[in-house]
């Protein structure tokens, strides 16, 4: 897959990751694993200790990713792809298809 073509119709944006943001991902892994740990202690099923640390894990590779500049894409706001959509729209209306 190629980011050149939504780059290049404005659909999505190169956007650095905010400290904010980096931040309350890291207190999600944190959060997850605690509470894998906890699940463990109480005797949850495997099952359920997995999917937590699996969440702790995905996590992590989001915040791989969020810090990984400049190759974060964000959408661009459903208002503007919308504007997009239609504008794009009207030309092949236009043209027959």
């Amino acid at each position: 897959m190629s980011w050149t073509q939504p780059l290049g119709e404005l659909r999505v944006e190169i956007m650095a990751a905010e400290k904010r943001e980096l931040d309350g991902l890291r207190s999600i892994v944190k959060e997850k694993i605690h509470d894998a740990t906890a699940a463990a202690e109480a005797g949850l099923s495997a099952d359920t200790r997995f999917t937590l640390a699996y969440d702790a894990a995905r996590t992590l590779a989001l915040i791989v990713v969020a810090s990984a500049q400049p190759n974060t894409f964000a959408a661009r706001r459903a208002s503007e792809s919308a504007s997009y959509h239609r504008e794009h729209s009207r030309g092949d209306e236009s043209s027959g298809r």
